[in-house]
């Protein structure tokens, strides 16, 4: 990662596996980044290449931005992904994800936040909706809980959407 110091910044990222070393036997995968953040927005590109066999890549390009107004106007998340599978046909090689969030700073003695997204939706099938909603609050100085609940939309034909409740617990020494 290199930072430019006046907000720019660029990243590269490679992953292979043991046995072959970034060689043409090996599946590897690449990323770049390059983000933008001023005092109160910020912006990314991200492009990454993963390798599925000795023939074949996917190729994926993701756009994200937050917006964080001054007073009580909540925080905007937004990001979108494109992705290219290299070995499935025309028709169906295509892949996209979408986030939105809002989030709130002071609710109370905490933050609260509430997102809508697809993930990973394949050309030519329905979306699969998430969405959450979360309040995060501290304990004491060291502790911080975060209940949320969330829903996922089921696209298969007879069978029932996915709801769920988790709480997170975070600890700093």
């Amino acid at each position: 990662a290199y930072d430019f110091g006046t907000g720019l910044t660029a990243a590269f990222g490679a992953q292979t596996t043991e046995a072959a070393v970034f060689t043409d036997e090996s599946l590897d995968a690449y990323a770049l980044n390059t983000a933008y953040t001023a005092d109160n927005y910020g912006v990314s590109v991200t492009y990454g290449i993963v390798e599925t066999s000795t023939t074949e890549e996917d190729t994926y390009t993701a756009f994200n931005a937050y917006y964080t107004p001054e007073g009580a106007l909540p925080s905007l998340s937004v990001g979108y992904e494109i992705g290219d599978i290299g070995g499935a046909a025309a028709t169906v090689d295509e892949k996209t994800s979408f986030m939105v969030g809002l989030s709130w700073d002071e609710v109370g003695p905490g933050s609260a936040g509430v997102a809508v997204g697809h993930s990973n939706t394949i050309e030519g099938t329905d979306e699969a909706y998430q969405y959450e909603a979360y309040y995060s609050y501290d304990i004491n100085d060291g502790m911080t809980i975060t209940p949320l609940i969330f829903t996922k939309d089921n696209v298969t034909s007879g069978l029932d959407d996915t709801t769920g409740v988790m709480v997170k617990t975070s600890f700093s020494f």
